[in-house]
């Protein structure tokens, strides 16, 4: 791993042929788990270098966080340098749609998220908004983290925009209302009617962030809109915001 992160940037003089047989490689990879999935992203980027998606898969293996950003941030860099700055002129606006780009917005996707966990807020937000100009789509739920990552820098404004971009009938978006109309003007009588109307939409999320319920030891991969396995998604990535609200157990229990 330390290698691939040592070696220089690919050269594009790769025979067709070989490009083809590291992509097969890596499609096998994204369908596998366990050790083999790492040995095929191996094998893929020894027989192609500049294969943004060999350096994806291989950060997900490191328990080093600084070793994952640092293949994430690759991945992204060879990615971008493969599709050329041309490319992004004239595709922006439908890039997921473009199969050969996909392997750049999952390598910056995870380098973003990088950057807002170590709090590097400026630099996430940035990687975030690129990401929605590219795909306002948002195939990848680049608004999720960004609504988040506005929210953390203060940006309420912005997480309202956003909100207002991409509605949807789900708690999170139910939540989120409340959450920046609290942020932003305080418990206002329309955070009340805000939050009722949320509680209709999904009723166990008030019982996690009061804490009268626990949050399960492994937070669900996948649920339904309105069960317990949807409310403990959006408050395992929420509760941080929310516990800035003052007296938030008292107003959530009224």
């Amino acid at each position: 791993m330390q290698a691939r992160l040592d070696s220089p940037n690919p050269r594009k003089n790769k025979s067709q042929g070989t490009k083809e047989e590291a992509q097969e490689l890596i499609y096998a990879a994204l369908e596998s788990n366990g050790p083999e999935r790492y040995r095929l992203a191996q094998k893929a980027l020894e027989l192609d270098p500049s294969h943004a998606d060999g350096y994806t898969i291989l950060a997900e293996q490191t328990d080093s966080l600084q070793t994952a950003a640092q293949l994430f941030e690759k991945g992204m860099r060879i990615g971008r340098d493969e599709l050329g700055e041309a490319f992004f002129h004239e595709n922006k606006g439908y890039f997921w749609g473009l199969i050969e780009t996909r392997p750049f917005m999952r390598a910056a996707m995870n380098y973003a998220a990088f950057l807002q966990k170590i709090g590097d807020l400026t630099a996430a937000i940035t990687q975030y908004e690129e990401l929605l100009e590219l795909n306002p789509a948002d195939n990848q739920g680049i608004s999720y983290m960004l609504f988040i990552s506005y929210c953390d820098d203060e940006q309420f404004r912005k997480a309202s925009e956003l909100l207002k971009r991409y509605p949807e009938d789900s708690a999170q978006d139910a939540y989120n209302q409340t959450l920046i109309e609290i942020l932003s003007n305080g418990l206002t009588d329309k955070a009340n009617q805000l939050f009722l109307a949320a509680k209709k939409v999904n009723k166990y999320v008030v019982d996690l962030l009061t804490g009268k319920k626990k949050l399960p030891a492994d937070i669900p991969d996948y649920y339904s809109f309105g069960d317990k396995n949807e409310a403990a998604v959006y408050v395992s990535e929420h509760q941080h915001l929310w516990n800035r609200v003052p007296k938030l157990k008292e107003w959530l229990s009224n």
